[in-house]
């Protein structure tokens, strides 16, 4: 296929700014990008496009943080390189000298929602509020846990977030893509006048109004997203009735505008051999495996294989069960029982039957399986990952617990089956509970475990360790997080990334945004790109940006570090 390329040359650094946007089922309409005869830049993503809302559980279940990176940019950006890179663009964190509990936090002056309306502390106490009420806003936010208050005065461009005994080191994690809002639209939506009152009041009904209206208004189905602010270098300009998303630059974006406009965003089920026909396809993000053969991804998707390269992969991210407190689960005990009846080798091989992609048992929570102090936490995997059908039975012999899933995912349904089958060895009767998203349902009420796709950030929200954390601390927080299995990983996720070969600065990151991190820096090279890696590329987004510190290496004979 001979594709004509345009040239888009970057004159300035460009900032942290990246693009996305995303929604609903795919097709072909006579309104569609696909009819269309020039050529256009577009994205397709690995799950359906539902909402641009990152913070609500089916913003979670359906990856909308890779829609909203550039939508809706967090305060620190996750790089390809495990970086949480500072988003000045949008605002300032700085720890208290004298408390380590106390982070403060100013707004850039000219960060503005492209309604012109300020960018103020409304939109994160709005945040941290739904965090906290799951029954009313359908959040999924676990790091907030840590947070015992935020200082905010309506419309202020500063705040101040204060953290519970012991906590505070991960406040570059708070306030991700996707979820610092427009609370005036939201509010407007709501009918309430003054936001930062009714939460200060705990005014009940009009929390009930705001949760609804936060998810509401960012759901593509139930709103027109084109008017819906941002706050990011992009805008969503229309949504077509296939369901794609036409993002372009957002003009009060006052960064550095993006080099690509617009992007052209598609659904898991879009015609990717179509869209690479009409020469409307330049990333492709998928949950199918290229296993040895580079191309053989791109020929199952009916593309030409010299006409794509693939993208090397940082993901960090594991398929999860999430455990709610409540039901018969609620105590460690029975949790770990759950764990005990579950055969990840045997998940794995049944993972790679659907989807063709080789992933990796996981039993740690804090850290990936590529992470350099991998191999000092084997101890701890290994007593993660061993199946005691006998321990399982004499825990919950007769017992049925429900798993709620996405069911446009068949990987999730895959995972269920494969769960039901092994703990049926030991007399639990586990009941698949698939979900739609636009009923996604509760976690502790429609199901009592949710599985779903997580980074490490998602799957260790107790404690304060991290993966650049040293490995004392580490193995300190694996070993905490495994007595309380909040959470149960099962492996790794199944995904491979394409990119048409003009097309640069497409790189991974280790996030949930993937590779949305740094979409308002790809570029059409006149010239193929090599590779996708994010040592090879050139002006990737992350360089000349403060970094989270590297792991500390072991010193000799470290606990849990194999004999050599």
């Amino acid at each position: 296929m001979n594709r004509k390329r345009h040239a888009v040359r970057s004159t300035a650094a460009l900032t942290l700014s990246t693009v996305l946007a995303a929604v609903g089922l795919a097709g072909c309409s006579e309104d569609s990008p696909l009819s269309s005869t020039p050529e256009q830049f577009g994205y397709v993503l690995t799950s359906d496009l539902v909402t641009s809302n990152a913070g609500t559980a089916v913003g979670v279940a359906t990856d909308a943080a890779k829609i909203s990176a550039r939508l809706y940019p967090g305060a620190f950006i996750a790089g390809p390189r495990g970086q949480n890179l500072p988003n000045g663009d949008l605002v300032t964190a700085k720890p208290a000298p004298a408390n380590p509990r106390q982070v403060d936090y100013t707004i850039n002056e000219d960060a503005t929602y492209s309604d012109s309306k300020p960018v103020v502390c409304d939109d994160f106490l709005l945040s941290f509020q739904a965090s906290s009420r799951p029954d009313l806003f359908g959040s999924d936010l676990p790091l907030f846990g840590q947070v015992e208050k935020i200082d905010c005065a309506a419309g202020s461009k500063t705040f101040t977030v204060h953290f519970a005994d012991k906590r505070g080191e991960r406040y570059r994690e708070l306030f991700g893509p996707g979820t610092v809002l427009p609370t005036h639209t939201v509010a407007e939506k709501a009918g309430v006048d003054d936001v930062v009152s009714a939460i200060d009041g705990m005014d009940e009904q009009a929390l009930t109004d705001l949760g609804k209206a936060w998810q509401d208004v960012f759901t593509f189905a139930k709103t027109d997203p084109s008017q819906v602010p941002t706050s990011g270098p992009y805008k969503i300009a229309e949504r077509q009735d296939d369901g794609s998303l036409k993002l372009e630059k957002n003009p009060e974006w006052n960064g550095v505008e993006p080099a690509q406009s617009p992007i052209y965003l598609w659904p898991q089920g879009a015609d990717v051999k179509k869209l690479g026909e009409h020469n409307q396809l330049s990333v492709v993000d998928t949950n199918r495996g290229a296993g040895e053969s580079p191309g053989k991804v791109a020929k199952e998707l009916g593309l030409n294989a010299d006409d794509f390269r693939v993208v090397e992969s940082n993901s960090e991210r594991v398929d999860t069960l999430r455990i709610s407190d409540l039901g018969p689960l609620q105590d460690p005990v029975s949790r770990k029982a759950l764990n005990a009846c579950i055969d990840r080798q045997g998940l794995a091989k049944a993972v790679e039957e659907e989807t063709g992609a080789a992933v990796q048992p996981v039993g740690l929570r804090v850290v990936g399986s590529e992470h350099p102090l991998r191999s000092y936490l084997d101890d701890i995997n290994g007593r993660n990952t061993r199946v005691n059908v006998e321990d399982t039975r004499s825990q919950l012999n007769g017992m049925t617990i429900r798993i709620g899933f996405l069911e446009s995912m068949p990987r999730y349904k895959k995972i269920v089956d494969t769960l039901k089958s092994q703990c049926a060895k030991a007399g639990v009767n586990i009941e698949p509970v698939p979900r739609k998203a636009d009923n996604y349902g509760m976690l502790g009420v429609d199901y009592d475990v949710a599985l779903d796709t997580r980074s490490a950030n998602g799957r260790n929200s107790a404690v304060n360790s991290t993966p650049s954390s040293d490995l004392k601390e580490i193995r300190a927080a694996e070993t905490a997080l495994a007595d309380d299995a909040m959470t149960l990983p099962l492996v790794t996720e199944a995904r491979t990334i394409l990119a048409e070969v003009h097309a640069a600065n497409v790189l991974d990151s280790s996030s949930d945004t993937g590779v949305s991190w740094n979409m308002d820096r790809w570029v059409e090279s006149d010239e193929p790109v090599a590779t996708g890696r994010a040592s090879d590329e050139g002006n990737d987004g992350a360089e000349g940006t403060e970094a989270s510190e590297s792991p500390v290496a072991p010193a000799e004979n470290e606990p849990g570090k194999p004999n050599n």
